[in-house]
Parts: structure tokens; sequence; C-alpha cells
């Protein structure tokens, strides 16, 4: 179990999973909400694995940034001289695959691009020479 992001116990039994008990629950026999838990829970995630040390550190460091967002692009800068600087966020973690393309018909894969934070930027340097250049972001 983590807390802020900082390991601070294990458990070696498993915990049922319908979403009914974690938190409140409405039970039909006697007509009434049942807090099965007596408290609160902020941001409950589920994976289908185990994460690493260095994933939960990546996910709390975010922060706001998040781990639910869909690849975006949030700025472009004409750097000169055929270069273009893209700034994206997306999943915390999750790398990006970035295309390019001249035509919207064509997509060239510029490769993988590390996401630890939730937030990078890309330099193209081959923005040179085409009238104009298209971009796409993907996340696994």
């Amino acid at each position: 179990m983590y807390v802020n992001g900082v390991s601070q116990a294990a458990l070696t039994n498993s915990i049922p999973l319908p979403r009914g008990y974690i938190g409140a629950g409405y039970s039909s026999s006697s007509a009434k909400i049942v807090d099965y838990m007596l408290g609160g829970v902020d941001e409950i995630l589920l994976f289908n694995r185990a994460l690493s040390t260095s994933e939960i550190s990546n996910i709390y460091a975010a922060g706001s940034a998040g781990l639910v967002r869909a690849p975006e692009f949030t700025g472009t800068t004409n750097l000169g001289g055929g270069q273009v600087r893209l700034s994206l966020r997306g999943q915390t973690a999750k790398n990006f695959t970035l295309y390019s393309s001249i035509n919207l018909s064509n997509w060239t894969s510029l490769g993988p691009l590390a996401n630890p934070t939730g937030a990078t930027q890309y330099i193209d340097a081959g923005a040179a020479g085409a009238p104009q250049k298209f971009y796409r972001a993907s996340q696994p």
C-alpha cells in the first residue's frame, strides 16, 4: 500500500472487487444504503497488474496531470531552421508514439517518446521543406 507515492505496508490477503464493497452500496434486503467502509476514498485506482515503485512514484508526482487523459498537444513553437517543438500531455508513465504527415493520408512514425510525468516535449528537426506538416500522437 502506498501513501502519497511512498510504500507504507503490504497485505498478503486479497480484496474482493465488487464495487459495492468500496464505499457505500444499496442493500435490497433492508432497502437501505449501507456504508461498508465507514470512511472515504479519494482517487482510487485499480490496475490489471502490479505497478513498479517508479510507476507509482511517477503517478503521484504527476498530480493534476493525472492518469486518465487522452493524448493532446498543448502547444507548438517554431524554433526556426526547420525545427518545431511540440508540447504534449497524456497518461502518466505511458510513452507517446508520434506520427507526422504532409497530406493527412500517409503517416510516418517519428518513434516513441518517453512520458514519465504526464507532460513532455518533442523537437521535430525535419519540418523544413514541407509547406505544411500535421502531427498526431497515440498512447497504448
